[in-house]
């Protein structure tokens, strides 16, 4: 039987039905160096040709040509080919770094420092992360599918770098999975004849276990190591086929037409790594990778920020006693330093940092003033000093003025839509806008748990649409799922709205495994069990646990009063202790 060809279209739709009628039977992802060329790493053919340029410096006392020295007797590679050389990759390498298999290690090091995922990456990314098509197997040492999540998703990996870490790898994925089968670029990667001729045991295994579920895609493989190509001649028929593409005009070799036949597979023809992944991109409709990397982006500056700026606030508290001073005085004029070399770098961020950390308004005020200056067209600054303001009845117009100028000056930011929008919700009641907004800031960045939580909170109590708001609350969790804060929103829902106090305590509990020194956490929690489950003595730990974080917190300490006013024996049973 000899292998079909399909075009790159009908592997398109092939695609979209089997995602959508299959859900059983999501496809794996196999890629070669072929995949890796557009992010700047060099093929295994390629490579193969800088080796034979060195040995032929190196080697060549007759002054010959490098097509006519570079033969099976010179380099003692048995069969070898000049037109052929990238089939001889493996002998190619041994042949050159045999006697100095560091210098090998540091070659491809070096070939690989400045790679950065291209275009395609970022699409396979998305579709790792969001979809059941989470697993891919590679030859390549490189770690562009694991940097390409991290740039556009907020999904983590898991990364197999090495036969060792096999009996890690589980049919069913929860997570994307990275199985370097040649080991990863720092774990000595398997280059020689005799290390990649064959799979080991451990890959084997998983590698069955991969494909007895996973349909596999295959781009830019040319199949010439014996180990993943000797593991897909020998193994039984897999049940879903195979997909292997190549590039148009470089036709499959004979191994390949013959694989491809033995597993009923379809052979297609595509442009490229990157041009298969655009055309994945438009036919699965995702989101822009731009908009993605900037959103990814700016939530981890924003991140940095707030983590930054609540511990600056905290280092201003006074100490409980001298010893607590003498460790956090120095670690306050490391932060009051870094305050300043920011400030002299020209970092609008700075004066945020200053005015947040000010407890007199007035002062707070002319610090916002003073940065503005150095900042006018700042629309972060602006819209922290919008914020400020609007805690002010008087200053209520002007606060507005300022949300007005931030999206003016950059309208695409997803915080100021959203910090506007709960503006408009809260104190203009202007509730038509505030949705407009928060929706903006949504589509801006759905990945961030404040924004969307806010949404939700929006429609459940603005709107009362109790299923919009449960789905965003649970969309949130899914795609951040360590993310206390959403969890903590779910929990509230499911707890007030939903009566669904078990998945609450479940979710709680969830939440106290991932961030269990946060006040806010700590007291929804506190409030749980004492209110709804009336577990007064779990109820007083937890409030206890948020006031030794932040003993002037009026919410914790006015329902930790409360419940010991309610149940004294509390206090009694524990001065017992």
């Amino acid at each position: 039987m000899s292998a079909k060809t399909i075009t790159v279209q009908g592997f398109l739709s092939e695609f979209v039905r089997q995602d959508k009628n299959m859900p059983d039977r999501p496809f794996c992802w196999i890629l070669g160096s072929g995949a890796s060329v557009q992010s700047g790493i060099p093929t295994g053919g390629r490579l193969a040709m800088d080796w034979l340029k060195e040995l032929h410096e190196l080697e060549d006392f007759k002054n010959e040509p490098l097509e006519k020295w570079a033969t099976e007797k010179n380099l003692g590679i048995k069969g070898f080919k000049f037109e052929n050389a990238a089939n001889f990759y493996p002998w190619i390498y041994q042949r050159r770094f045999h006697d100095d298999p560091d210098a090998g290690y540091a070659f491809l090091e070096k070939a690989m420092d400045a790679a950065e995922p291209s275009y395609g990456y970022s699409v396979l990314a998305q579709i790792m992360a969001g979809t059941a098509h989470k697993a891919a197997i590679t030859t390549n040492f490189d770690n562009l599918i694991a940097d390409a999540l991290s740039i556009y998703t907020a999904a983590f990996p898991l990364v197999c770098g090495h036969e060792s870490l096999t009996g890690y790898i589980r049919a069913k994925l929860r997570r994307p999975l990275v199985a370097k089968i040649h080991r990863d670029l720092l774990l000595n990667p398997l280059s020689e004849p005799g290390e990649i001729e064959k799979l080991s045991d451990g890959w084997d295994r998983a590698l069955k276990l991969i494909l007895n579920s996973y349909t596999p895609i295959v781009i830019g493989y040319g199949g010439n190591d014996g180990s993943l190509m000797g593991f897909l001649k020998t193994v039984e028929p897999l049940n879903g086929g195979i997909f292997w593409c190549y590039r148009a005009g470089d036709e499959p070799t004979k191994d390949i037409r013959d694989v491809v036949a033995k597993h009923h597979g379809r052979l297609v023809p595509i442009a490229g790594f990157d041009e298969l992944m655009l055309q994945l991109w438009e036919k699965l409709q995702l989101e822009s990778p731009i908009k993605l990397a900037t959103a990814a982006h700016e939530r981890r500056v924003r991140e940095f920020q707030n983590q930054f700026e609540v511990l600056n606030k905290k280092l201003k508290e006074p100490a409980k006693d001298e010893a607590a001073e003498a460790v956090r005085a120095p670690v306050r004029e490391a932060a009051a330093a870094a305050v300043e070399r920011l400030t002299k770098e020209k970092d609008w961020w700075a004066w945020q940092l200053k005015a947040d950390a000010q407890v007199d308004p007035v002062k707070r005020d002319a610090l916002y003033r003073e940065g503005l200056k150095d900042f006018p067209e700042s629309a972060g600054l602006t819209c922290y000093y919008a914020d400020f303001l609007r805690e002010f009845p008087e200053h209520r117009d002007k606060a507005e003025q300022l949300y007005c100028k931030a999206l003016k000056l950059d309208p695409n930011d997803a915080f100021t839509n959203c910090s506007y929008a709960d503006f408009l919700n809260e104190v203009r009641n202007d509730h038509d806008e505030a949705e407009r907004l928060f929706t903006r800031a949504y589509e801006l960045d759905s990945k961030s748990s404040a924004i969307s939580c806010m949404l939700a909170d929006f429609l459940q109590e603005v709107r009362q649409n109790s299923d919009a708001a449960e789905h965003l609350y649970r969309r949130t969790v899914e795609r951040n799922p360590d993310d206390s804060y959403g969890l903590v929103k779910l929990a509230r829902f499911l707890a007030n709205i939903r009566m669904n106090f078990e998945e609450a305590e479940q979710l709680y509990r969830k939440m106290m495994e991932l961030e269990s020194k946060d006040t806010w956490n700590l007291t929804n929690f506190a409030e749980f069990m004492y209110k709804t489950r009336t577990n007064f003595s779990e109820a007083d730990r937890l409030y206890r646990m948020a006031l030794k974080i932040d003993p002037n917190n009026k919410w914790a300490k006015m329902e930790h009063a409360t419940l010991l006013k309610e149940h004294p024996e509390l206090n009694t049973h524990r001065q017992s202790h």
